[in-house]
């Protein structure tokens, strides 16, 4: 947990329900890998992602806890579809152009309050996520603005374990974080 979890962020992170994360610069560092075509031109999709086994782990144990987790990406990528099946994240939104909407409506869908609601975000369309929840979070490596605007940076950049701090403060503010990893060391 980061050194920066004050009474208040423990307090708001005790009653998250929903975790919703953007992707680039989020669940990864933000990197595109873009392909060349057999011609030598550049490809005109993206090759490849690079997620942190870490913030998959902690997600799934954030889910394991009861806290849903959501992904809301302004891209769409089969890298990040992929990613998110293998992890059972059941609520995936891609190629989003205005980000707020869509964490209202699954807010209603979901029946919670922004008081219920993290957002993870590094880039300014996240800022929208921000305006949605309860608690704003962002990678150390974030856009300043984002930084500025978050309630809590995480010590660890966007695909670097940003989401697993995240992840792991919700679960030691709901009392679930040890509980959870007891899980895995009795098997």
């Amino acid at each position: 947990m980061t050194p920066q979890a004050t009474e208040s962020i423990l307090k708001r992170a005790k009653q998250v329900a929903l975790l919703a994360l953007d992707c680039d610069g989020v669940l990864t560092d933000g990197r595109l890998y873009y392909a060349n075509s057999q011609d030598g031109a550049s490809g005109d999709s993206i090759f490849g992602l690079s997620f942190n086994s870490q913030d998959g782990q902690a997600i799934k144990m954030l889910m394991q806890s009861g806290v849903e987790v959501a992904v809301i990406s302004g891209r769409r990528s089969e890298a990040l579809d992929r990613r998110t099946k293998e992890l059972g994240i059941a609520h995936v939104y891609s190629k989003v152009e205005h980000k707020g909407p869509v964490l209202r409506d699954l807010m209603h869908t979901l029946k919670l309050e922004a008081h219920q609601i993290a957002a993870m975000g590094d880039d300014i369309p996240d800022l929208a996520l921000f305006r949605a929840a309860g608690l704003s979070l962002a990678p150390a490596d974030a856009h300043p603005l984002v930084r500025e605007q978050a309630d809590l940076v995480t010590q660890a950049g966007g695909g670097r374990g940003c989401v697993r701090e995240a992840a792991q403060l919700i679960m030691t503010a709901q009392d679930s974080f040890n509980s959870i990893v007891e899980s895995f060391t009795r098997r």
